[in-house]
């Protein structure tokens, strides 16, 4: 192995990082890659390239960067080549001996509103949880619709937190950006905490920009509402400013998920 890139560091001591192996041919110019876990004893292989995807469609190529738990749960995106239908990029996660897809491109938006095309950063919490940003190739209806915040969870599977154009404080959301912990100083830092809420700046179509969490709430009241929908949605602490007089305002909102 060399080229060691961007380890992730649990509680325990325990490092999940990106690095660059020598070619299973011994010979190869294909340049291949690896997510592995190091504990002090011989590094684990969680994923590498030329391995198959869960489903059998393509093979893994080049990794991004790794965010590790303290339940030994690793989360990484990776370039997924052969594949077809769209599917050439996908998140998983993986503990060395499971390998779960987390979301893939060319698969419909939990509202059916148009296919991811793209993600962004992703965050991972000690259940197991993972939010990520995803890009859309565009939304019916919906023309500034291009972009959006989402959490999966083993029951619920994936979930929407929020989507441009999506109304917010009486505008709508023009921008948004989910933290993780990789580019922060710890992942008590992340923007996934383990009650599963998740915060993302965002800014509105009329200039205001703040920082939303996210909560699922329950609703005992209409529990097939709750496994099929998965949640309520409250919008809580949303931290305002102006760009003009930078005041900060203190509200809760709410909405429901589609």
């Amino acid at each position: 192995m060399s080229a060691f890139i961007a380890p992730s560091l649990n509680d325990a001591g325990q490092v999940a990082l990106r690095t660059e192996i020598n070619p299973a041919d011994g010979g190869s110019a294909i340049r291949e890659f690896a997510i592995v876990l190091d504990d002090g004893g011989p590094p684990t292989q969680i994923a590498r390239t030329g391995q198959p995807a869960p489903d059998g469609n393509g093979t893994f190529a080049r990794f991004g960067f790794p965010s590790l738990n303290n339940d030994v749960q690793v989360v990484f995106r990776t370039d997924i080549i052969g594949a077809s239908e769209g599917g050439n990029i996908g998140i998983y996660r993986a503990d060395g001996a499971t390998l779960t897809e987390i979301a893939r491109t060319g698969k419909p938006a939990p509202d059916g509103n148009s296919s991811f095309v793209n993600f962004g950063v992703e965050a991972l919490n000690d259940a197991g949880q993972v939010a990520f940003n995803a890009q859309f190739a565009g939304a019916d209806g919906r023309p500034n619709d291009d972009y959006g915040i989402y959490i999966f969870d083993d029951v619920l599977g994936i979930t929407k937190v929020a989507r441009t154009d999506d109304s917010l404080l009486g505008s709508t959301i023009a921008d948004m950006r989910l933290a993780t912990s990789r580019s922060l100083a710890s992942d008590e830092r992340s923007g996934i905490n383990e009650l599963g809420q998740v915060a993302f700046s965002f800014e509105l179509a009329d200039g205001r920009e703040g920082i939303a969490i996210w909560t699922a709430i329950p609703e005992p009241s209409s529990m097939s509402l709750l496994v099929l929908c998965g949640v309520s949605v409250s919008v809580r602490r949303c931290f305002l400013s102006t760009r003009r007089n930078h005041h900060i305002h203190f509200s809760a909102v709410a909405f429901s998920c589609g």
